[in-house]
């Protein structure tokens, strides 16, 4: 694992994937609790940050962003 940690309420989680660690990466953050935010975020070695309300992202070997994401700022 590349890293991981909590700040400001959100638990954060970064990976490379297993079958091309040199080229593909994804990271996730998710709310510690209540207080904290509503939505969850991923971002990967595209570098485009989407959220979603419904549910958190998966860290996954092909560091995809699910479908349904919202990129922020849109």
């Amino acid at each position: 694992m590349l890293g991981s940690g909590t700040k400001q309420g959100y638990l954060f989680e970064c990976r490379p994937s297993a079958l091309t660690a040199e080229f593909l990466w994804m990271a996730t953050a998710r709310p510690t609790g209540e207080g904290t935010g509503t939505r969850y975020f991923a971002t990967n070695h595209e570098g485009v940050t989407y959220y979603r309300l419904d549910q958190p992202f998966q860290l996954n070997d092909a560091c995809r962003i699910a479908e349904g994401a919202t990129p922020v700022g849109k």
